[in-house]
């Protein structure tokens, strides 16, 4: 028992260690949860906190969307707002969550690069002062609804394993971690791996 526990207590110095001299040397690494549901319509419930509204459209016809949010988005990506409705009219917006559908994602920053062939659900963001109200349940289970509606399949999300908040949304409305992955960069920079390991490909749920 004790052999076991000296063998434990080495390995976890030698992993901070490593992380220590690799961060010295410019690498950046991030464990992350690749999720995935089946879109079958009619099974995502939409739920709704008090004083909330969310709508879904296309980016291209979203006129207020702040503009913080639509860093990577496409004309054609679908975006889910929520907004303040607690006087009775739409208000300042909440949050926000986006979905492609129309093309396949490729995530090239990971160890291994990835690709999504199914919808990909991403840019979840909550306002802080709304945290925990039930607002990013709301965003992701109304964009996957609508969704759902066009397409059958799979959705998918990447997300941090450290970004408990993220996961417990995504789980609670029905999306399962299926793989683990690690996001890296060297210098800054994402190393192309995919030339040696190739890319990975997700197009069912499971």
């Amino acid at each position: 028992m004790a052999s076991r526990s000296l063998v434990s207590a080495l390995r976890a110095v030698a992993g901070r260690v490593a992380v220590g001299f690799g961060r010295l040397l410019g690498v950046r690494h991030e464990a992350m949860c690749v999720y995935a549901t089946s879109l079958e319509e009619g099974t995502v419930a939409t739920r709704l906190p008090p004083g909330v509204e969310v709508d879904v459209e296309r980016v291209g016809d979203v006129s207020n969307l702040p503009a913080s949010a639509a860093t990577d988005a496409a004309p054609s990506d679908f975006v889910a707002v929520a907004r303040d409705t607690a006087d009775g009219t739409p208000g300042g917006v909440l949050g926000w969550a986006f979905a492609r559908v129309d093309a396949p994602v490729r995530v090239g920053e990971c160890v291994r690069p990835l690709a999504f062939e199914g919808a990909y659900v991403w840019g979840l963001f909550v306002e802080p002062a709304v945290r925990g109200d039930g607002v990013g349940t709301a965003l992701v289970t109304t964009l996957t609804a609508r969704v759902a509606r066009d397409r059958t399949g799979a959705a998918f999300a990447l997300v941090g394993r450290s970004n408990a908040s993220s996961r417990a949304v995504f789980e609670r409305v029905g999306f399962e971690c299926v793989a683990e992955t690690t996001r890296l960069a060297v210098l800054g920079r994402h190393p192309p791996t995919g030339l040696v390991l190739g890319t990975r490909t997700y197009r069912e749920p499971r």
